[in-house]
């Protein structure tokens, strides 16, 4: 199912624990850097629901492998007609990590 933002309101998302949304001062719309305001969609709430189910809250490995390149790879050849190759991505914790990366590769 699609979602817009404006199918989400203020009210709703002030409800949230993230920092963002609880620092921000009345009348205020923060914005921050790969925030998400939008629902999360259902394949990743059904997976979120079976690791709570699990008790699954341990580390996860480091590498996940070749799965998330390839998956990439796809998106952006379906939707920007890119080529990246898969071993040349690179899974990161957070956005600031992969621009401080860029900025200490192209400087």
């Amino acid at each position: 199912m699609a979602h817009r933002f404006d199918d989400i309101s203020l009210d709703e998302l002030r409800r949230r624990n993230s920092m963002k949304w609880r620092t921000a001062p009345p009348g205020a719309l923060p914005s921050f850097v790969a925030e998400m305001d939008f629902p999360a969609a259902e394949v990743i709430r059904r997976r979120l629901r079976e690791a709570v189910d699990l008790s699954d809250f341990g580390y996860t490995p480091y590498d996940p492998g070749p799965v998330v390149g390839e998956a990439l790879a796809g998106y952006a050849a379906d939707t920007w007609r890119w080529t990246v190759d898969p071993a040349h991505v690179i899974v990161l914790g957070d956005v600031m990590r992969g621009l401080e990366l860029c900025v200490d590769t192209f400087t």
